[in-house]
């Protein structure tokens, strides 16, 4: 007899797969080896495009069409740290469930791609399941395009290129892209130690604001809040924070909330960790104010938007054919940002988010490509997560009441976000792929 977890998780499958049956085309029945051999390739490919970066939403449109590429309907609860599949035919009394761990969420763009183009070759009919799973298991073992130099070069663009965009004076632009390394070089040896990895984000920070605050004892002048923002942009979880509130939204209650929690964890993190860096330099030393922020030529601007790009690119592993097609996704958001500013407090980032939304649709439609591939790093000129960020900040310097403009803020952009992806999503049809 199941106990009241078990019941309560087939209940919630029942009612999931009662809206997800669709009418299929008629197929030669499928026997019980291929049918286990393609539930199990299912969820492989699920999962693997899950940790190569793409989203929930997106995969629930997967699972919705693959199996009934093979004959049979499938359907996915993901409530970390598992995923729940069931999978069905239509004369099977009972479903086939399968339940496997989730991965590791990571950004490996490139792979997520061949992924795309292995379910377009299913689609299409050009590829059997049979050599579906051999294809699957190459396309894991790929290399990764960029080595860790080019890794750490994207790592110093990013944060020169986010210190432009911040309107920082030149030398900034050169403490950031400095201790952008710094911050690298903390991810490459708190990779090897589980441990110490959970507690990157509070070390990096700490470390990129006591630096920052240094230089700005040298130089005066320097701004080190600045400085030490961009030098820790690549963690800023702005794409966290945007996909809980979009799969919350797409009533994904359970991962909306774990993301949406973890974006909240992490940005405290290193809002704590640049408050205690800069609290021990200035109890030693009276740092100098920073000098009043520049005002940049459009094409200084725009550079710095394609550096910064091609920076996400490489963080990413972009594949070298589509790094273009990311600058571009970089530049329509910032031009959206740009008009819309304009208009209002909230309305740079609804046209932002709209054009990007709008943009990646048509990349993955026109090209069949996974639309993550231009949406992952081109969210990022958004970056609710930077606005986060900034309230934190002055939470624990101004206290509640002072940082309640910049939290209501926070809310705006995040809703401003989603209201221009979900617009963008309702003007053009959807890839029904990655």
């Amino acid at each position: 007899m199941p106990n009241e977890p078990q019941q309560t998780l087939h209940q919630a499958l029942s009612s999931i797969r009662s809206l997800a049956v669709s009418p299929i085309a008629p197929k030669q029945p499928i026997d019980d080896d291929d049918f286990t051999s393609a539930c199990g390739f299912v969820t492989q490919l699920v999962t693997h495009a899950y940790r190569y970066g793409a989203s929930l939403i997106r995969l629930q449109t997967l699972m919705s069409n693959l199996p009934q590429l093979f004959g049979f309907h499938g359907v996915m609860l993901a409530a970390s740290p598992f995923f729940f599949f069931e999978f069905w035919r239509q004369e099977d009394a009972q479903p086939s469930r399968v339940t496997v761990r989730q991965p590791v969420g990571s950004f490996d763009l490139s792979k997520l791609s061949q992924l795309g183009i292995l379910v377009n070759e299913l689609t299409d009919g050009k590829l059997p399941i049979s050599e579906g799973i051999s294809r699957l298991n190459q396309i894991d073992s790929l290399p990764l395009p960029y080595a860790r130099p080019v890794v750490a070069l994207g790592y110093a663009l990013c944060g020169a290129g986010f210190a432009v965009l911040l309107s920082a004076g030149w030398l900034d632009v050169l403490f950031a892209a400095l201790l952008s390394l710094v911050v690298y070089a903390f991810t490459v040896t708190t990779a090897r130690s589980e441990w110490v990895s959970n507690r990157l984000n509070f070390a990096a920070a700490f470390v990129a604001s006591v630096l920052a605050n240094l230089l700005a004892l040298w130089f005066p002048g320097s701004n080190p809040f600045v400085v030490s923002l961009c030098a820790v942009i690549v963690l800023v979880p702005g794409l966290a924070l945007t996909l809980g509130i979009a799969e919350l939204s797409a009533k994904i209650v359970i991962s909306g909330i774990t993301r949406l929690a973890d974006g909240v964890l992490v940005t405290l993190a290193l809002v704590v960790g640049n408050a205690v860096g800069t609290s021990l330099v200035n109890a030693l030393w009276s740092v100098p104010a920073p000098a009043d922020a520049l005002t940049n030529p459009a094409w200084v601007t725009m550079l710095s938007i394609v550096l910064l790009m091609v920076g996400l690119a490489f963080v990413f592993q972009v594949r070298p054919p589509d790094v273009a097609w990311v600058i571009l996704a970089g530049a329509l958001a910032y031009a959206g940002v740009t008009i819309g500013g304009q208009l209002g407090t909230w309305q740079g980032s609804f046209f932002g988010a709209f054009m990007l939304g709008f943009y990646a649709s048509l990349y993955s439609l026109l090209l069949r490509r996974p639309s993550s591939v231009v949406m992952v790093p081109g969210i990022m000129i958004l970056v609710p997560g930077v606005a986060a960020y900034f309230g934190l900040n002055l939470l624990q310097m101004n206290g509640i009441m002072g940082a309640l403009p910049a939290v209501w803020g926070v809310i705006t952009q995040s809703t401003a976000i989603l209201a221009g992806l979900f617009v963008a999503a309702s003007v053009i049809r959807q890839n029904s792929s990655l």
